[in-house]
């Protein structure tokens, strides 16, 4: 035994502990928003500035003070219960309370008084006996525990994180987990979901799970990552009423969720302000929305253009399952990835069916009304 070659009263004799994996009950995630927002959890919401985060976290609160429903656009995840009674703790260092917050807010259909906006606290720092302020920092533990215990909060917004990390560099991993462990640890032990908005690094990198700005050590430590950008088949020239994306970077507590689409349109009746609309359902996957830019050679052009010629022959008589689609692809010795491109392109819908043994298949159609129903 180990304490065999210890002396009694020595200091440094530790004694391993352990946890019987028997011993631990299985649970599951309890979800603010089906395979979004995991409860007790880190979610990043990574994105530029101006792609309108900020408008999303308004519908966000209203949606986890329990004002109204999400949008339901995700059928084959349960539908969470309303957080009836949910507080928020909100952490702002960007934009002004008086001028954009509490404006959105009341938009997003949360009115002033008990059932609304009291059940929201921004956070002003701290104070001691002695008279002395300062600002608040995630990097004092001790400080967010009493935020969490005397806001007793179902979310905290943190816009943005590199503004409450103090001097830490957020590009160094031992650094950030020193920090952020703790964080998460305390989410999970107030049952409190934690939105960590972050902008985007200035690099080109071609995955979106790289393009969040500070360590990737961020990243694994979120449960799930939400990306924020411009929709790239969404070819308008006025930057604001283009359609905008989140797509889901990664969820490791669950599936991963389809994007969703939403818009930031003008308000006919006040002109001061704008509206915001949930837009569907969307197609583009994070790492499209990382480099909407992205040019063509004339090699993927001409495969495109090929994969193209080969889905309008296979389609050309009615709907096929995508599971011969890929075979056929196969044969023809042409990239599932072009396909799908060229599937993009051609607008080549997809509908969702049963079999004959009530197994789920998707059915590609040309872009006609026998094809309308799904994505997929």
């Amino acid at each position: 035994m180990p304490e065999e070659n210890q002396e009694q009263g020595d200091e440094n004799f530790i004694i391993p502990q352990f946890i019987y994996a028997n011993q631990i009950e299985e649970r599951d995630t309890p979800w603010l928003w089906s395979n979004m927002i995991p409860g007790g959890c880190i979610t990043l919401l990574s994105g530029d500035p101006g792609i309108g985060k900020s408008y999303v976290l308004a519908q966000i609160a209203a949606h986890l003070l329990g004002i109204r429903p999400f949008p339901n656009l995700f059928p084959a995840f349960s539908i969470p219960q309303i957080l009836l009674g949910g507080r928020g703790l909100w952490f702002n260092a960007e934009d002004s309370l008086e001028q954009t917050i509490i404006p959105r807010l009341l938009r997003a259909g949360i009115p002033r008084g008990p059932e609304g906006l009291e059940r929201i606290f921004f956070d002003d720092g701290w104070h001691n006996r002695d008279g002395e302020r300062g600002y608040s920092s995630l990097s004092d533990p001790d400080l967010f525990r009493k935020q969490l215990a005397l806001a007793k909060p179902t979310f905290v917004i943190i816009d943005t994180l590199d503004a409450y990390m103090g001097d830490a560099n957020n590009n160094q991993a031992t650094t950030i987990r020193s920090i952020m462990t703790p964080i998460s640890k305390m989410a999970e032990e107030f049952g409190v979901a934690i939105l960590a908005v972050r902008h985007l690094s200035k690099g080109a990198q071609e995955k979106a799970l790289y393009r969040g700005a500070g360590s990737i050590a961020l990243t694994a430590l979120a449960r799930s990552e939400l990306f924020f950008g411009f929709d790239p088949d969404d070819d308008n020239k006025d930057l604001d009423a283009r359609k905008r994306v989140i797509a889901q970077v990664k969820c490791s507590v669950g599936q991963r969720s389809p994007s969703i689409a939403y818009r930031i349109l003008p308000d006919e009746a006040d002109p001061r302000h704008a509206r915001f609309m949930w837009d569907g359902l969307n197609e583009n996957s994070a790492e499209e929305l990382v480099a909407p830019g992205h040019k063509e050679s004339d090699e993927e052009r001409s495969a495109i253009d090929e994969a193209s010629d080969f889905l309008s022959v296979t389609l050309a008589s009615g709907p096929v399952d995508s599971n011969e689609i890929k075979r056929l692809a196969k044969e023809n010795y042409i990239g599932w990835r072009t396909v799908e491109r060229a599937k993009k392109r051609m607008r080549v819908k997809s509908r969702k069916t049963l079999d004959d043994y009530g197994k789920a298949k998707w059915m590609w159609s040309l872009n006609t009304d026998e094809g309308k129903g799904g994505e997929g």
